[in-house]
């Protein structure tokens, strides 16, 4: 039986989404008999030109989140025997969080060029059912696939929910970039300091200041980020009630479940299915719940260790690299035998 030959266009290998929704699966598609190879595009159009000719010799191209202009699209879509468009943000907006001006995230180009990427796929694969249901504006649904984000759990250092410090670490990961969304629950962060104090450890790639908050900043690193994370005695994952933050694949909420970390998320887009009605991690619909939440947590043991045990369960279960990879393997071969079926 002949090896479907499938190429995966990132935008860079440092990108997290190219890595773990890319890089990290390529082993389970070698199981389901699809060569693949990833190529980053290049800056020079020369060579994106080059890169465009080679995708002639693959049965699927799959484009991962790069909104390309449309004489460069016409071209790669001419090249490809057939496209595929992965993406794992509302990159059809711009980020605009946490503005509360809907007008700020329209953008015409991003919309156009997501628009005309959706018509001229044959498969879609988006990582929650608020991109999905996004795409399927422009296309038809059967051409659309949830397939979230997947965590590697051989890299995860398990959480003791058991160990729980005398001052409660609430821990926080994520980039200079979100960390506005740390500013917006600063105020009602410093209301729970006052009645239980606490250290805020933040993982980020810059450090995190507030003068009326105990911070304690780690610099990430992708070797002992899960270390530092099962150091959490909670996390959380605050969200603005923003077009884009309501495409957001829940990503760092489910290294915190992965890890056996109790923890609270805004009840925004994915969030909403991953909490499940406060079954795997306590959602919050206002800062105030936020912090009613935090309390209930830093309280009550028992339910910390039946969210700690549900959610590993969770993540082993559906939101593994496995569990994950799986999947991909299975949409792109079953989209190989259909159009196969068509022919």
């Amino acid at each position: 039986m002949r090896k479907h030959k499938v190429i995966f266009l990132v935008k860079s290998a440092k990108t997290p989404s190219s890595r773990i929704r890319v890089s990290e699966l390529m082993p389970y598609l070698y199981e389901k008999n699809i060569s693949a190879e990833v190529e980053i595009i290049p800056d020079s159009y020369r060579n994106r030109h080059i890169l465009f000719k080679k995708c002639e010799q693959f049965d699927l191209v799959v484009l991962q989140k790069r909104l390309l202009a449309w004489f460069e699209f016409c071209e790669l879509r001419k090249k490809s025997a057939s496209l595929a468009f992965d993406f794992d943000d509302a990159v059809y907006l711009k980020n605009q969080s946490p503005s509360l001006k809907s007008d700020e995230y329209k953008s015409n180009t991003r919309h156009r060029r997501f628009k005309r990427i959706v018509k001229a796929s044959e498969l879609l694969i988006a990582a929650n059912p608020v991109l999905a249901d996004f795409a399927t504006q422009y296309t038809q649904a059967s051409r659309v696939h949830i397939i979230p984000s997947g965590i590697d759990l051989s890299r995860v250092t398990m959480h003791d929910p058991l160990n729980f410090n005398t001052k409660p670490i609430i821990g926080w990961v994520g980039t200079s970039v979100t960390q506005c969304y740390l500013h917006d629950l600063a105020p009602a962060l410093i209301k729970l300091k006052n009645k239980t104090p606490f250290t805020l450890r933040i993982i980020s790639n810059i450090d995190f200041h507030h003068d009326e908050l105990d911070i304690e900043n780690i610099r990430w690193n992708k070797d002992t980020e899960y270390k530092e994370i099962a150091k959490f005695d909670i996390g959380i994952m605050p969200l603005t009630s923003d077009p884009f933050s309501e495409g957001k694949a829940s990503y760092k909420l489910l290294q915190y479940l992965a890890s056996g970390v109790p923890s609270v998320a805004s009840e925004v887009g994915m969030n909403k299915f991953v909490c499940d009605n406060n079954n795997n991690a306590l959602s919050a619909k206002t800062y105030d719940d936020f912090i009613s939440n935090l309390e209930t947590l830093i309280n009550n043991k028992s339910l910390r260790q039946k969210l700690s045990s549900n959610g590993k369960k969770l993540i082993k279960e559906k939101y593994s690299t496995k569990v994950v990879g799986e999947k991909l393997a299975t949409v792109i071969s079953d989209f190989f035998k259909n159009s196969s079926a068509s022919q």
